[in-house]
């Protein structure tokens, strides 16, 4: 029981539920592996919730632990079962995109944005709502390589903070 445990708090964010940074960076150098080995492609999203900063500072860490929580709650619902969600760090999250091509997987990215942005989140009498920035990478099109994969995505990330947030690029 003691060594399930231990494997579940490595793969698991304890906060949010979805993988952790050292398991989903680990499984996306295996899904690129399989999708090299099978021609095909595999996409990367990395995605934060806009200005968490400011709404943690403000509210509180309490806040922004609910508001993290009900971010992933927003993301499940616009993700396919095969998908792979984790926990990068703070409000930082990846999504592998097993098989996705590139149209694919932005058109996944913008249903995230909007799946967030309809999301009513509550925390005591307060309602919050958010949105989200999300960079999309695709294999092999972007990069052969998980470090670089991953790169891309986040400056496609920053691409989409620099035009305004609540977006994808």
């Amino acid at each position: 029981f003691t060594h399930i445990r231990q494997k579940e708090s490595i793969m698991f964010d304890t906060l949010t539920g979805v993988f952790t940074r050292a398991y989903i960076l680990e499984r996306l150098k295996e899904e690129l592996k399989i999708a090299r080995g099978a021609r095909n492609t595999c996409s990367l999203l990395i995605l934060d919730v806009d200005k968490f900063k400011i709404i943690n500072d403000t509210y509180g860490h309490a806040s922004g632990d609910t508001i993290l929580k009900e971010f992933v709650v927003a993301i499940r619902k616009a993700v396919r079962a095969t998908d792979l969600v984790g926990r990068y760090g703070g409000d930082e999250f990846l999504i592998i995109l097993p098989t996705s091509a590139k149209d694919v997987a932005y058109r996944m990215a913008e249903d995230i944005v909007q799946a967030v942005r309809s999301h009513d989140i509550y925390v005591g009498q307060q309602e919050f709502n958010i949105t989200a920035s999300i960079g999309v990478a695709t294999f092999p099109e972007d990069s052969t390589t998980a470090e670089d994969l991953f790169n891309k995505a986040d400056q496609a990330l920053y691409v989409t903070k620099k035009k305004g947030r609540d977006g994808v690029s």
